[in-house]
């Protein structure tokens, strides 16, 4: 029963300390050319993280190249229904202040970028909601994954705001 199988595996992921599951995962990321081996060395802790951030949701190791590519490049596709739902034209305004907001702040942390979010939220009488799936989208290129702060966070600061402001480049273009 291979759905058995993958829960089983699931459920392993989640038990294995994210460094043991990185030894499965980096020879993966570096065939898919998402890393290369110099980067297990100079940048193991954020290759941990990517694990620690994604081991939970994941049922296969290639998984974790599938899903969590955009940690290592900036997404080129976007979810096409998602693109459709949540980037209507308001929303290049709503991720440029946003975006402004996330640049501008001294910590950048989960617990700030979740307040700069709400209250531009509370601010433009719009529901979160219309601003955390606009800014998933822009920054993983993906409708659906890990905790968006959480998210946000491992990404950083300069790599976010880029993204949400190509984002609002491509939503004022029109292809959308």
């Amino acid at each position: 029963d291979e759905q058995k199988l993958e829960w089983l595996n699931s459920e392993y992921f989640k038990e294995l300390p994210a460094d043991e599951l990185l030894l499965l995962i980096t020879p993966l990321w570096i065939k898919a050319g998402l890393i290369t081996e110099s980067d297990i060395k100079e940048n193991n802790q954020y290759l941990v993280d990517v694990v620690e951030l994604f081991k939970s949701r994941m049922h296969r190791t290639i998984d974790f190249v599938d899903l969590a590519g955009f940690c290592f490049r900036d997404p080129e596709d976007y979810d096409e229904k998602a693109r459709k739902k949540h980037w209507k034209p308001e929303a290049a305004e709503l991720l440029r202040t946003l975006a402004d907001r996330f640049d501008a702040l001294d910590e950048y942390t989960e617990e700030t970028t979740e307040d700069a979010l709400r209250v531009l939220s509370e601010e433009t009488e719009v529901g979160a909601g219309k601003l955390i799936h606009p800014t998933r989208l822009a920054t993983s290129g993906l409708s659906f994954g890990p905790g968006l702060f959480e998210m946000l966070v491992l990404l950083g600061q300069k790599r976010v705001v880029r993204r949400m402001r190509k984002a609002v480049e491509i939503i004022e273009k029109g292809s959308v």
